[in-house]
């Protein structure tokens, strides 16, 4: 086998681990990510008189959804690398470009522009779905204690 053939293998088996790795990590993070919003919770709970407190689990929910978003969008970028790059090598097409080339050439979208950021199509077995809909309850959460709507957790009224 030749030096190009060694490497464009090494370079599939290593994106297949590192896709393998990413989607197990991403249970292991939501897993963690519950945790923290069950903290933020307890320790929010446990000092009323400061609702601004409640406002972090939403922010936390945020920074979940861009992150597992992000590491979604990776996977898909090289399942479709070696979907049309090193498959067609493999069946006995023309040398893939590289993984860095094609990286290059695939412009990541602006942050501004969600609906191409986010692979959407990937939410069917992915996590988000779940970290949206808690991001709704903790942002419904927030401006209920903010607005004084659960009394146990609101600023005392003198």
């Amino acid at each position: 086998m030749s030096k190009e053939e060694t490497f464009y293998l090494e370079e599939y088996k290593s994106l297949r681990q590192d896709m393998i790795s990413k989607l197990k990590d991403r249970l292991d993070y939501s897993r963690w990510g519950v945790i923290g919003i069950a903290a933020l919770y307890s320790y929010s709970i446990s000092n009323p008189g400061y609702p601004v407190l409640f406002w972090v689990p939403v922010l936390f929910s945020i920074l979940m959804i861009a992150h597992l978003n992000e590491e979604h969008r990776m996977v898909q970028k090289m399942s479709q690398y070696v979907e049309e790059q090193i498959e067609p090598w493999i069946a006995g097409g023309k040398a893939p470009e590289g993984w860095q080339q094609f990286l290059k050439r695939e412009k990541t979208p602006r942050w501004w522009l969600l609906s191409k950021r986010f692979p959407w199509h990937l939410w069917d077995w992915s996590p988000v779905p779940m970290w949206v809909v808690l991001f709704f309850g903790t942002f419904l959460a927030a401006i209920a204690v903010t607005r004084g709507l659960i009394p146990s957790v609101s600023v005392p009224k003198c």
